[in-house]
């Protein structure tokens, strides 16, 4: 059985005292760190700096928010880190909830499952390094492409509220 642990970057900790604690975790044998994405330290930037500190330890993210996050920055950030971190990412990501996307940072909430169908559609070939076109309602590219040297893409989880999100993720 493995066992993870979930450390919160809220609370006032410093970046060195969450590194600290990924590192810890990984000395008493925890097999994954999992860091939600608060309002805080930016969670894979923290996770490519923890994976610098530690050298088995899996780093899994719950749930960065697709809103925010245009799934060519998100690419370049998440092959970023799963090169800092020799390949032990996971990817946690979703909506987010409307409130926080639609209220606090005023996103379109009208379209929430096709937002995401896109952003799938746009984010894997991107995390793979393929050369990506796309053109839906959401999100347009032309020929992007995120190239990482010598990486691979991480896994990549989705939280998902709801029948509709529930048949996409499946």
């Amino acid at each position: 059985m493995k066992i993870g642990v979930v450390i919160y970057p809220t609370g006032g900790p410093t970046i060195d005292a969450i590194v600290e604690r990924v590192a810890r975790a990984e000395a008493r044998g925890f097999a994954s760190v999992w860091m939600p994405s608060v309002r805080a330290y930016d969670t894979l930037t923290v996770f490519a700096l923890a994976g610098r500190a530690t050298s088995t330890i899996e780093l899994a993210s719950f749930v960065i928010p697709t809103f925010p996050r245009h799934p060519s920055a998100l690419a370049e950030q998440a092959l970023a880190t799963q090169s800092a971190t020799g390949g032990r990412l996971t990817l946690g990501i979703g909506l987010s909830h409307r409130v926080s996307m639609e209220g606090r940072l005023g996103f379109d909430w009208d379209h929430p499952v096709r937002h995401l169908r896109e952003y799938l559609s746009c984010l894997g070939p991107l995390l793979r390094g393929e050369p990506t076109t796309f053109a839906g309602e959401e999100y347009k590219l032309d020929e992007a492409q995120v190239s990482v040297p010598n990486v691979t893409a991480p896994s990549v989880l989705v939280a998902a509220l709801g029948p509709q999100l529930l048949r996409l993720t499946g």
